[in-house]
């Protein structure tokens, strides 16, 4: 490990505060002395300025395009794929490489989370002959599915991500499975590093109110429409109230559906929040509602990925109930560490019996201190500094605090 060299961030998402991406890399960016680090955001995003010095590329459409229906319409989608996109993203590695030599760059950190990256990074590595240091937030067949490509185009560009991964000299993941696929799939150091919020979680110290509202939370996006008629199903059965208090559902986000409410219910619908707004909204809640999907199409995105909207609920000091299948990352990481409750299956009778446990004062008390224990050791910046200077190959105190 030395000091901290110059970096060239290549990345989709650039740093900034429109998105739980930017935000991210935002505070990644922080620990850097601005002068180590250069951007190349490669996007179509509208330009929203920057802190740091760098360049924009225009990134390749990477929306599926069926023309027809059914295989034929998939068959095109390959083809544009293979040849229309492919020379578009592979244009972007002179370009790429020119800066970095211009500018002195000694390691290129690239964020994964598009398909043009992902096809360059191995061309990167080849054209520069410097370290490739490898973001990797979600599987990335999960990413091509999710934006519709066939499954000729998924298994290309998964070859992509195999060369990226060859090539790279070290990764950062989001979750302990990642860490196991990846060292043994590409014999690199993968590092885990989550979001981190400030030291001490706010609310940890208030003493549970059996006399308030039960008020479950849920910040971020639904990917799973089932999950939140399966809760939805659930307070109708406990008709929206327990032990004399009203079931309140705070729902902070953009977009959801209310199909299975069949008694009086309090929803409180609060929209998009920044960060700091929709912490202290949790910590006005009982706990927090974490669902990941049970669906065969997110099997491996369930295994692998690790969702962003928990560091938020640990920070906001409150109980977790994890609703999601018993392969999934989160579940054994709840069930070790104890800040919450978990519910592996689609029962509503049993997410039911999840949400009483949750709601027992005297558990309560007993999860929150796992709350605190676990922001400590899993979820503060100073954790998320010493991983992030593990990832970067760096001394730890070459990096702001």
């Amino acid at each position: 490990m030395s000091g901290v060299p110059r970096i060239l961030l290549v990345t989709w998402t650039p740093p900034g505060c429109r998105n739980v991406g930017e935000i991210i890399l935002r505070d990644l960016c922080s620990f850097l002395p601005p002068a180590s680090l250069r951007i190349c955001e490669v996007s179509n995003f509208p330009d929203a300025g920057s802190d740091y010095e760098g360049i924009r590329l225009a990134a390749p459409d990477e929306q599926a395009w069926y023309p027809l229906p059914g295989r034929v319409g998939g068959f095109f989608n390959h083809l544009r794929v293979r040849f229309a996109f492919r020379r578009q993203a592979d244009r972007l590695v002179q370009a790429i490489a020119d800066y970095a030599l211009a500018q002195g760059v000694e390691k290129i950190w690239l964020t994964l989370s598009s398909q043009a990256l992902i096809r360059v990074g191995a061309q990167l590595a080849e054209k520069t002959q410097l370290p490739i240091l490898s973001l990797v937030w979600d599987p990335a067949d999960f990413l091509a599915s999710h934006q519709g490509w066939d499954s000729h185009s998924v298994r290309w560009t998964m070859r992509n991500f195999h060369r990226t991964m060859a090539r790279s000299s070290r990764a950062m993941v989001v979750s302990e499975p990642m860490v196991q696929r990846y060292s043994s799939d590409y014999g690199i150091p993968c590092t885990v590093v989550r979001h981190a919020f400030e030291e001490s979680p706010v609310g940890l110290n208030e003493a549970v109110d059996d006399q308030q509202p039960i008020r479950i939370g849920f910040a971020g996006t639904l990917y799973d429409q089932s999950q939140l008629n399966c809760l939805l199903e659930a307070l109708n059965q406990l008709e929206w109230a327990l032990g004399g208090r009203p079931i309140i559902l705070r729902m902070i986000g953009n977009f959801y559906r209310f199909t299975k409410l069949q008694v009086p219910a309090q929803v409180e619908l609060l929209g998009w929040r920044g960060t700091e707004a929709t912490r202290q909204l949790l910590t006005q809640c009982t706990f927090a509602y974490l669902p990941v999907s049970f669906q065969s199409s997110y099997a491996e995105f369930a295994r692998l990925a690790f969702p962003t909207k928990l560091s938020t609920y640990l920070a906001a000091g409150r109980p977790v109930l994890v609703h999601a299948p018993d392969y999934a990352a989160p579940v054994p990481f709840c069930q070790e560490l104890g800040f919450g409750a978990v519910c592996t299956s689609m029962s509503v009778d049993a997410l039911k019996s999840t949400i009483l446990a949750l709601c027992t004062p005297g558990v309560q008390l007993s999860m929150m201190k796992n709350v605190r224990r676990t922001h400590l050791e899993h979820f503060s910046r100073k954790v998320m500094r010493r991983q992030f200077a593990k990832f970067l190959d760096v001394e730890e105190e070459g990096l702001s605090a």
